[in-house]
């Protein structure tokens, strides 16, 4: 069967920010390769930093409350509501210091594969919403080739048949079927 397709990357993301903020700084320029993990943008910090400051103030106070209620309690001197209202407020300070880190993190924008930054969307100083596009990333190892067949040659295809491709560049390779629809 001889039928002419395209080459497209084997997947494209785009990714998106999981904070809301400022560019701070763009790390990443378009057309260079991205490893997996790295820093594609960064956005500011903002009150992030004094926001985390008061959530680890407020675990250790909480942590203090908890540990003296926790004493007088074994000692009969303070009730078990006590106790438990101030484990309680502990449980909801770490929550709170656990999301203020995480917001943190997600400041950093990373790739999520090892690929091509085929386009960003931000510059230097560009305000981003949660879930704003900040670049495309492709991977190209392998390439995929998508070929449209007529019906009545379907059946003469099947998963892992050996396929061979003629490039316009005179270029050939060969490669499985990985799917048919």
């Amino acid at each position: 069967i001889v039928a002419q397709g395209q080459v497209e990357p084997n997947r494209t993301v785009t990714v998106r920010a999981e904070t809301a903020g400022k560019i701070a700084e763009v790390v990443a320029e378009e057309g260079r390769a991205v490893q997996a993990g790295d820093v594609l943008v960064r956005i500011e910090l903002a009150d992030r930093q004094v926001r985390l400051n008061k959530a680890e103030a407020l675990v250790r106070e909480w942590q203090r409350a908890h540990e003296g209620a926790d004493r007088l309690g074994e000692k009969g001197y303070q009730s078990q509501r006590l106790i438990d209202e101030t484990y309680s407020e502990l449980q909801s300070a770490q929550a709170a210091l656990e999301e203020i880190r995480l917001e943190i993190s997600n400041t950093a924008i990373r790739a999520p594969f090892d690929g091509i930054l085929e386009a960003r969307r931000v510059e230097l100083g560009d305000y981003v919403a949660v879930n704003g596009e900040i670049a495309t990333i492709v991977d190209n190892d392998p390439l995929v080739v998508a070929v449209q067949i007529a019906q009545q040659a379907i059946e003469d295809i099947a998963l892992g048949d050996a396929a061979t491709v003629a490039f316009a560049t005179g270029q050939e390779g060969e490669g499985p079927v990985r799917y048919v629809a």
